[in-house]
């Protein structure tokens, strides 16, 4: 999470802001972004329903869920996802080749 440092005096922090953004984590949770390969999911190169398995420690939550593939964020209808504890994993529906960049957003 960016800092709102228009807010910000000097080398200190207003308390609101802080309890603000506090609050604001406890809601969402911790930000994660995951970089990967299609080279990283299971299956053949340029198939469908390949796996991607992320390295989450908590649970992954719905909102603020991104996948983007070669820099282009996904419709959620182009992936299913299976919200874990740990090891969230992600079943593409289009075709991943090995090659392509998978970036994940989430909130755990």
């Amino acid at each position: 999470m960016a800092w709102d440092t228009t807010k910000i005096s000097g080398d200190t922090i207003s308390s609101a802001d802080y309890n603000s953004s506090v609050t604001d984590q406890k809601t969402r949770g911790i930000p994660a972004t995951e970089s990967d390969r299609g080279s990283d999911c299971s299956g053949s190169d340029a198939t469908t329903s390949r796996v991607l398995t992320l390295t989450n420690t908590s649970t992954t939550k719905s909102g603020g869920f991104q996948v983007f593939v070669n820099g282009l964020r996904l419709y959620s209808s182009e992936y299913s996802v299976s919200h874990l504890a740990a090891n969230t994993t992600i079943t593409f529906n289009n075709k991943v080749w090995d090659a392509d960049y998978i970036t994940t957003d989430y909130f755990m």
